[in-house]
Formats: structure tokens, C-alpha cells, sequence
């Protein structure tokens, strides 16, 4: 099953309102929720509840792609 996404460009400091320090870096998997927050996907856990600006929401780069277990590959364009 495909799923929609968005890769982070370039790194995105203080997002998530309770991990302050913990940014998100160049290359990480975001999926955006009902509620308009971003839940980081990564293998073998995911962390919710990432809040950007406008500017950084502008930044991200949609992307599909498929989970495959613990994983997760994202579909290029061809």
C-alpha cells in the first residue's frame, strides 16, 4: 500500500513542543495527521506530534512511499 509523505530538506529545530532539542534532519520520512501535527517515521519507531511553521512547511518535500515491516521505502519519480 502507498502512502503519503514528505522527506525533510534541510534540518528543523525546535518542532516538537515537549522534545525541544531534538530536531529533524535532511532526509527524515514525515506523514502529516488529521490533527495537522507530523509523526517522523523511522524503522522501528516513529515519533509524534512535530508542529512547523508555514516556512518549515514549505521546505518538505512530498514523497510516496510503502512500509515494508520495520522499514519504509520511498518511491522515486520515474
Amino acid at each position: 500500500m502507498t502512502n503519503d509523505g514528505f522527506r525533510v530538506t534541510e534540518t528543523l529545530e525546535h518542532t516538537h513542543p515537549t522534545h525541544k532539542k531534538y530536531p529533524l534532519l535532511s532526509g527524515d520520512l514525515l506523514v502529516r495527521e488529521l490533527n495537522g501535527a507530523y509523526t517522523k517515521e523511522a524503522p522501528g519507531v516513529c515519533v509524534m506530534g512535530f508542529i512547523l511553521t508555514t516556512e518549515q512547511e514549505a521546505t518538505l518535500e512530498p514523497v510516496q512511499f510503502n512500509r515494508n515491516g520495520l522499514s519504509y521505502q520511498i518511491l522515486e519519480d520515474q
